[in-house]
């Protein structure tokens, strides 16, 4: 079995003169002068090595894609803390732990009238409903629509974006 460098030598000064180019060789000495055929068959081995092809393989090189997952982010939950008074221990109250969706009125579009869009903090799931133009608002209309699932609303918040239903049920 020849080796890659015999391989090599069997070429003319030419088609080695193309390899190293292919590959960024450079084709002259650093004085000028144009290198030997010897030079050019260690340029092209040195080359190959250093962009990791194994010897005797065709030059060609594949790249591996991996995509990216997009993971949500977990909303914060904080707990209450008790006051405490000087020469007593702070204790953590168990406190109330809710449950928030985030209510986006969708306006409407060319192609589609306006939707009421149900953002769920907990399990990172979004749920778009019919809006109904009857003056009642998106909120009360999403408040509608989680009572019909058992959810029953214990407080309201407002967001930048729209509103926040909380409840305590999980």
């Amino acid at each position: 079995m020849k080796s890659e460098k015999e391989k090599l030598a069997a070429k003319t000064v030419d088609q080695l003169k193309a390899a190293a180019k292919r590959l960024g060789g450079k084709l002259v000495t650093p004085d000028g002068k144009a290198k030997t055929k010897q030079q050019l068959i260690n340029t092209i081995v040195m080359k190959q090595r250093l962009a990791g092809k194994s010897m005797g393989a065709k030059a060609t090189t594949t790249k591996k894609v991996v995509a990216k997952k997009t993971v949500a982010k977990k909303p914060i939950v904080k707990k209450a803390v008790k006051k405490s008074t000087l020469g007593q221990s702070q204790d953590r109250n168990k406190g109330i732990l809710l449950r928030a969706f985030e209510v986006i009125v969708l306006p409407k579009t060319s192609t589609m009238k306006a939707r009421v869009k149900i953002n769920d903090y907990f399990t990172q799931e979004s749920k778009t409903i019919p809006y109904v133009a009857d003056g009642s608002g998106g909120g009360y209309q999403a408040q509608k629509y989680l009572n019909t699932l058992g959810f029953k609303i214990f407080a309201y918040a407002y967001s930048p974006k729209g509103e926040i239903l909380l409840t305590k049920k999980f």
